[in-house]
């Protein structure tokens, strides 16, 4: 990724439980199951985990639910979803079932809304 001594400092600074991090069990596999979801170049990854470096100690089947959500449900292309992710990597916080189901429900049935409209 080419972090630079700054990027560390931010990430620390920013989520310092990165440190508890295992590099084999945590942060490796969630750098290449992102990379590979999203098809993130180098510098992409980079700046979604010095934003947001808390996303390295999600589960891959979380993220997944989440990427799947955008995906799937939403219908976002991979390209338009990296995008979004880069811009904003605080939206794979969001819980799948407490949070984004709810929101789209609200805004598909009360605001009427439709579904590609969002």
């Amino acid at each position: 990724m080419d972090l630079t001594d700054d990027d560390v400092r931010t990430m620390l600074m920013r989520h310092p439980a990165v440190l508890h991090l295992s590099a084999k069990q945590n942060v490796a596999p969630t750098i290449l199951f992102l990379q590979r979801s999203l098809d993130l170049s180098r510098q992409d990854l980079r700046a979604m985990i010095v934003q947001f470096p808390s996303i390295l100690g999600y589960s891959l089947s979380n993220l997944n639910s989440k990427l799947n959500f955008y995906l799937k449900l939403c219908q976002f292309t991979k390209d338009e979803a990296r995008r979004l992710f880069v811009a904003e990597p605080k939206l794979l916080t969001a819980g799948v079932t407490t949070g984004l189901l709810p929101r789209m429900h609200f805004f598909v049935s009360e605001l009427n809304m439709p579904l590609d409209g969002l």
